[in-house]
């Protein structure tokens, strides 16, 4: 009996202690700070029309000095009755000392309705204190050439 109960427990307890190692090998150091980001930018088209993209997501940052930002979804609206399809798209880019560090992209068919789309999008540094900025871009849809804004932030 007591080796039938005690055999898996410890192969989970093992199998746990793998998990929180692998992690910090992935993450290269301890959880130091969560922040939340919210962002949002937009563009008018003409005439009181125009397009506004909203991002929430987070920042986290570890003891090696490694950022990481999670994006899980991303919202579009359009205003004054501005016209357009469903092909928005969004980007970021971890930035610093003049390189992109990693970039995420979306796919092309992002809605504009105003709605909440899954992007589960992320970037992160791979070296201590290299990334200082976050290059966010919107490239919304519409007939003719496509409005886009970008912002950088300071992370």
């Amino acid at each position: 009996m007591f080796k039938k109960v005690v055999a898996p427990f410890l192969i989970c307890a093992s199998l746990a202690g793998f998990s929180m190692q692998a992690n910090a090998i992935v993450t290269g150091g301890t959880l130091v700070s969560t922040r939340t980001l919210q962002w949002h930018c937009g563009v008018d088209t003409s005439g009181g029309k125009g397009f506004t993209g909203y991002i929430s997501g987070t920042l986290k940052t570890y003891s090696n000095g490694r950022k990481v930002v999670s994006v899980p979804h991303v919202r579009i609206s359009k205003s004054g009755g501005q016209q357009g399809g469903n092909k928005a798209n969004f980007e970021m880019h971890a930035t610093g000392q003049g390189f992109y560090f990693d970039s995420d992209y979306s796919a092309d068919n992002l809605k504009q309705d105003g709605t909440w789309n899954n992007v589960n999008m992320a970037v992160s540094s791979y070296s201590s204190n290299m990334v200082n900025n976050l290059r966010i871009k919107f490239t919304f849809d519409k007939s003719g050439s496509d409005p886009s804004c970008t912002q950088n932030l300071a992370i």
